[in-house]
């Protein structure tokens, strides 16, 4: 019977990630995933917060050998008026720029660099029981060869679905409903207010939870969006699934998107997603630990599934590595908590720009220099600084810096 340190199950971003983090320090690591070799679409964006992990993993060249467009910052447009954030220009002293590219060109980099790491990667491969015995994990497998079994010392479950679902941990949905139309387009933009190294956000003029984005263009290709709650994104006379005349109308609405696209034509494709961050009641036990999954941690603005799935995959392979190396270690204080922390500080931020405190707050007549420098390292990724005051007690001061940016 094989045996292995950590048992990874699912071979998505904070799987691999995680596999890796855990390799590198000498432990052995099977990753599985149900599915076939994953070949992902869309895009990854990576938060700055996310290069520091890139950079502990030795992966920084590879990303700039390959087809990845460079950013450094966010760029906001409302009613008018602009506001550009930096990520240079920020309270924490993490990096000031990132990548985003194809998504499948990035898990082709992941993938060949895991096996350098000492990881073996099986996919096809489902699990089908877990049984947590006095020492160690009994898992049954199932492959392309039929049933298997395995001991692991140690699960993490980036699967979104295994544990959860064999040891019942129910999951519940923390954001508000809302609904995302987008889709690709080769971007043709002279516009003067344009910086093509940064997303640029805007908000829709009249409806407060409806906000756009546009990525900055690789080979002339931007991914662009709308996201907002569903009954907000209702264009009367129009079906809810007619997803082509919604972008399109909803995008005429808003002044300086019509401006920015006016040389510019969308894809055929306009696809339709519903946004939502779920979590399971329990993100940690006796030998296992549950990942963050991207997929389930949508924010198509913040860039919130990948941040957070890095930011799991270091938190839960820091206390793995402790674990096995029989050092102290709390999974509740040393994962859970801080992992929900940063997540709660993400909300606050999303939900404050559906309520309006956030672009109070970013389109503030006289601004604080300091306080818009702790703001761009949470826009920035960097959603575990406590010492930031904004993160520390987001919602509190989040409201009350709003409040104060009005007068």
């Amino acid at each position: 019977m094989k045996k292995c340190d950590v048992l990874v199950i699912g071979a998505n971003t904070s799987g691999l990630i995680a596999s890796m983090l855990c390799g590198i320090k000498g432990l052995d690591v099977l990753c599985v995933d149900k599915n076939d070799k994953i070949e992902p679409g869309g895009v990854e964006n990576l938060s700055p917060s996310c290069m520091d992990v890139l950079e502990e993993l030795d992966m920084l060249e590879a990303l700039e050998d390959m087809d990845a467009q460079y950013k450094n910052g966010l760029a906001f447009a409302y009613n008018g008026k602009y506001k550009y954030f930096n990520f240079f220009d920020k309270s924490y002293k993490g990096y000031g720029s990132s990548y985003q590219m194809p998504k499948s060109n990035f898990y082709k980099v992941l993938l060949k660099d895991i096996h350098k790491k000492g990881v073996e990667v099986r996919y096809k491969t489902s699990v089908e029981n877990v049984d947590f015995k006095k020492s160690d994990v009994l898992v049954h497998l199932n492959d392309k060869k039929g049933d298997v079994s395995i001991k692991a010392k140690f699960i993490l479950d980036a699967s979104g679905e295994v544990l959860p679902r064999l040891k019942k941990l129910t999951k519940h949905i923390s954001f508000s409903k809302t609904k995302a139309y987008h889709t690709t387009l080769k971007l043709k933009n002279t516009h003067p207010f344009y910086d093509n190294k940064k997303i640029f956000i805007s908000a829709h003029p009249k409806k407060q939870s409806i906000w756009f984005w546009l990525t900055p263009p690789q080979n002339s290709v931007s991914s662009l969006g709308v996201v907002g709650v569903s009954d907000d994104l209702r264009v009367k006379g129009l079906n809810k699934n007619e997803n082509r005349k919604i972008l399109k109308h909803l995008l005429n609405e808003t002044i300086i998107l019509k401006d920015f696209l006016k040389n510019s034509s969308l894809e055929k494709d306009i696809n339709q997603r519903d946004i939502h961050f779920k979590i399971p009641t329990k993100l940690c036990g006796d030998r296992f630990a549950l990942l963050a999954n991207a997929d389930e941690l949508l924010n198509p603005i913040f860039c919130t599934g990948t941040c957070l799935s890095f930011y799991s995959a270091k938190l839960a392979s820091l206390a793995v590595i402790k674990i096995l190396k029989n050092k102290k270690c709390d999974l509740q204080d040393e994962y859970e908590e801080p992992f929900m922390h940063a997540l709660e500080t993400f909300k606050t931020y999303v939900d404050g720009w559906q309520s309006g405190f956030l672009k109070d707050v970013i389109f503030a007549k006289n601004p604080d220099e300091e306080i818009e420098k702790m703001i761009s390292s949470i826009l920035a990724g960097y959603i575990y600084d406590r010492k930031n005051p904004y993160v520390n007690k987001s919602k509190s001061r989040l409201k009350t810096l709003a409040n104060s940016s009005k007068s």
